[in-house]
């Protein structure tokens, strides 16, 4: 019976939500094997049915900073970096001590957040309040990126990210086989 691409994106989220309970329950060992799982399909260009951030996130929790320069670098060109996403990226180089790439990518983050503002100014699709609203949010983003950037390079200060956990209450199936409950 072949695979269909449901039973994959179960697959691929079970062993990804096995990932995460083996690192809260410290069985780091289980869990950078389950994660090293998706991490093989993922390079071998399998298509894995959870996103490239999701196993970011994870290996970041398992503090495997090689693993996570190595996705970033890998999908740079086709993913977006929001600020917490950089902010990862920041500090995994910082831990491989490749400061110099770190500081390349923190100004570059910096000058697209600039050039972001500058358009959102000349853009006519905007009213004036929803231009202003929109620079504040982007100059705070700066600032925190700043702060938070500054405190890890002189301080070695860890990067607080968001719980990943949320991924784990969007799923609606239930990995039970027949649950009748959750189908």
């Amino acid at each position: 019976m072949a695979k269909t691409c449901s039973d994959t994106r179960l697959a691929d989220r079970a062993l990804y939500t096995s990932a995460l309970v083996r690192h809260v329950l410290k069985d780091e060992r289980g869990a950078t094997d389950t994660a090293d799982m998706l991490y093989k399909k993922y390079i071998e260009n399998v298509d894995v049915k959870i996103s490239t951030f999701e196993l970011v996130h994870l290996y970041f929790l398992l503090k495997k900073h090689d693993k996570v320069v190595s996705i970033f670098e890998r999908d740079m060109d086709t993913i977006y970096l929001n600020t917490d996403d950089t902010k990862m990226y920041l500090y995994a180089l910082s831990q491989l001590g490749q400061d110099k790439k770190a500081d390349e990518v923190f100004s570059s983050k910096i000058k697209e957040i600039q050039e972001e503002n500058v358009f959102i100014q000349s853009d006519d699709d905007y009213s004036p309040e929803e231009k202003n609203e929109y620079i504040d949010k982007n100059i705070k983003a700066i600032d925190r990126l700043a702060k938070v950037y500054i405190d890890m390079s002189e301080n070695n200060t860890k990067v607080s990210v968001k719980d990943i956990f949320y991924a784990c209450n969007e799923i609606k199936q239930c990995y039970l086989m027949g649950c009748l409950r959750h189908e």
